[in-house]
């Protein structure tokens, strides 16, 4: 891998000579990540969704409001006292998510690709409908208009041109190598 940015690594379990090192350190400069208190960054755990949508808005710089909490409340499985509450919030207001049927946002599950590649389309106000060539995604699937976005911006670690796998749990290094990968396609 050829570094592409260089920072001081303040990650005991980041090696910046990957792409996924990279790409923490390119967020971490930008104020999008943090890491763990134990110095640690944690790369292989799976992310939950109420972090990647904190990560995707940081990420998209967009003015959020305290002001937008108490709109987290109309979610039955969210309070508008907490720390995510301004996030939901905008995010809900601006259309990035909407919740499940249930009226529920279920903050804590695992994100899985397909609902990432919603978000991110929404929170950077993608074109939708963009072409892709993967076999595992039909017309008609809900998700298949955010689809495009991976092949545009080779947001995917383990990309494959046949097979998006659209169930499949994303990491902490997964969404940071789609943000990086989009930044640097983007020259943002």
């Amino acid at each position: 891998v050829t570094l592409a940015y260089e920072t001081v690594n303040p990650f005991s379990d980041i090696d910046a000579d990957t792409l996924e090192g990279q790409a923490v350190l390119y967020l971490y400069e930008k104020g999008v990540v943090k890491g763990y208190p134990d110095g640690t960054f944690q790369g292989e755990n799976e992310i939950n969704r109420i972090e990647v949508l904190k990560m995707l808005l940081e990420a998209s710089d967009q003015s959020i409001s305290e002001a937008l909490a108490s709109k987290a409340g109309t979610l039955s499985d969210l309070a508008t006292d907490q720390w995510y509450s301004k996030y939901v919030g905008f995010a809900l207001d601006e259309g990035v998510i909407s919740g499940y049927p249930d009226g529920t946002f279920r903050p804590l599950n695992t994100i899985n690709k397909v609902e990432f590649l919603k978000m991110f389309n929404q929170s950077f106000d993608l074109e939708l409908n963009q072409s892709y060539s993967y076999i595992d995604v039909l017309e008609e699937d809900w998700f298949a208009q955010y689809v495009g976005a991976v092949e545009k911006y080779d947001l995917m670690l383990e990309y494959s041109t046949l097979y998006l796998k659209p169930d499949e749990k994303l990491t902490r290094y997964d969404v940071s190598v789609a943000l990086y990968q989009y930044f640097q396609a983007t020259a943002q």
